[in-house]
């Protein structure tokens, strides 16, 4: 009997946990924070091989992507994520930047 309601307790255990993964990605993700903060990071390019969820969190957002059409390191983010330069040309206002941004 006693064997019985440690598998219980322990299945009970691993279904807890199965369903707090999600949110714990999303946590270590940082998907809650400012998505205008994250694209004015100065290490955002390194930031984005340590969590690549930041980039969608970013791009969904229209402040954070006129932020990051500003970035100064945008070139080395669009070498790895060259997706970013046609969500900014397809955006009117961050569109803009493109055109004079230096690299």
């Amino acid at each position: 009997m006693k064997t019985g309601m440690m598998v219980v307790l322990a299945l009970g255990i691993a279904l807890i946990v199965l369903l707090a993964l999600p949110k714990l990605a999303l946590a270590t993700d940082n998907s809650s924070a400012d998505p205008v903060a994250l694209a004015q990071s100065a290490d955002l390019p390194e930031q984005l091989d340590v969590h690549p969820g930041w980039l969608k969190h970013i791009l969904k957002n229209t402040d954070a992507l006129i932020a990051l059409a500003q970035h100064p390191r945008l070139d080395e983010i669009a070498e790895d994520h060259p997706h970013v330069l046609d969500a900014i040309a397809a955006h009117p206002r961050a569109a803009e930047f493109l055109v004079d941004h230096p690299g």
